[in-house]
């Protein structure tokens, strides 16, 4: 909906995701008109109009300024001129304005991560130390394993703003097996029904080589077909125990949708 570029000759493969750019126009949109209070109504408005029907991108802009002019008044359309319309929908790369997130629940997972990777950089026996299952008590699932990049302080669904798992990952030296087995013992991720935690925890089990792992990732990647959870675990699994890797794959093949299989085949050099 929100790129009006072209992909018909790109492969699937090297397409962007436009999702994050999406969210961020949205997020830049209701700054715009003035914050979630005069935003948030438009929602509702705009798949009660669009329910069931598809929409390009001209569409879902010219309902945007006549609900906003019709609610609130021609003022509103200037406002909405406001927004560089050209370089968002048109542009390449990253977006022409850097959002401004609180970023009040992804603070304590910043720290978390922190103590378990100088923990880790000082080499100290991760038993002795006082890490327990209370550090994540009343955390979103966000907070333990996603990025505050797309992050709103007024949404329930986007309150998810943590980054535990993922600042882990992003490290430049993974953590050890010792650490990853003593991190599932404390929080018992591995026990997760959060396919975006377990999944995300996978990763950096398998890159600290945790082989009591491996039999585990195989398991979940035979029942989720999600893409964005499926090539992830694959390649990390392709590195560690390649046998293992092809072996769930055929096994499950023709349970991801055709494109997923396609990518993942071509992942694991089966081509």
């Amino acid at each position: 909906m929100l790129s009006a570029v072209s992909l018909t000759f790109v492969p699937s493969d090297l397409i962007f995701n436009d999702e994050e750019k999406g969210f961020n126009l949205l997020y830049e949109i209701q700054r715009v008109v003035g914050g979630p209070k005069v935003f948030e109504p438009f929602m509702p408005a705009y798949f009660t109009h669009f329910r069931f029907k598809s929409l390009t991108t001209d569409d879902f802009k010219a309902f945007l300024y006549r609900w906003f002019t019709e609610t609130f008044g021609q003022a509103m359309k200037e406002k909405l001129d406001e927004i560089d319309w050209k370089t968002w929908l048109y542009g390449r790369g990253m977006p022409p304005v850097t959002p401004k997130f609180d970023m009040t629940l992804a603070t304590p997972a910043y720290d978390l991560a922190k103590c378990w990777s100088e923990a880790y950089s000082k080499d100290l026996n991760p038993v002795d130390l006082h890490f327990n299952a209370s550090d994540l008590k009343g955390w979103f699932a966000g907070q333990i394993c996603n990025p505050p990049r797309s992050l709103s302080p007024h949404c329930p669904i986007m309150l998810m703003v943590g980054v535990f798992l993922e600042t882990l990952d992003d490290l430049p030296n993974p953590i050890s097996a010792k650490y990853v087995a003593h991190m599932d013992y404390v929080y018992s991720f591995t026990s997760s029904k959060n396919a975006e935690i377990i999944s995300r925890f996978f990763i950096i089990a398998m890159k600290g080589k945790w082989t009591k792992c491996y039999t585990s990732v195989a398991e979940f990647l035979g029942s989720v077909g999600r893409m964005k959870f499926v090539r992830p675990g694959y390649r990390e699994l392709n590195k560690v125990d390649r046998e293992l890797a092809v072996k769930t794959f055929k096994a499950h093949e023709m349970f991801y949708h055709p494109i997923c299989r396609a990518l993942v085949k071509k992942d694991l050099g089966l081509d």
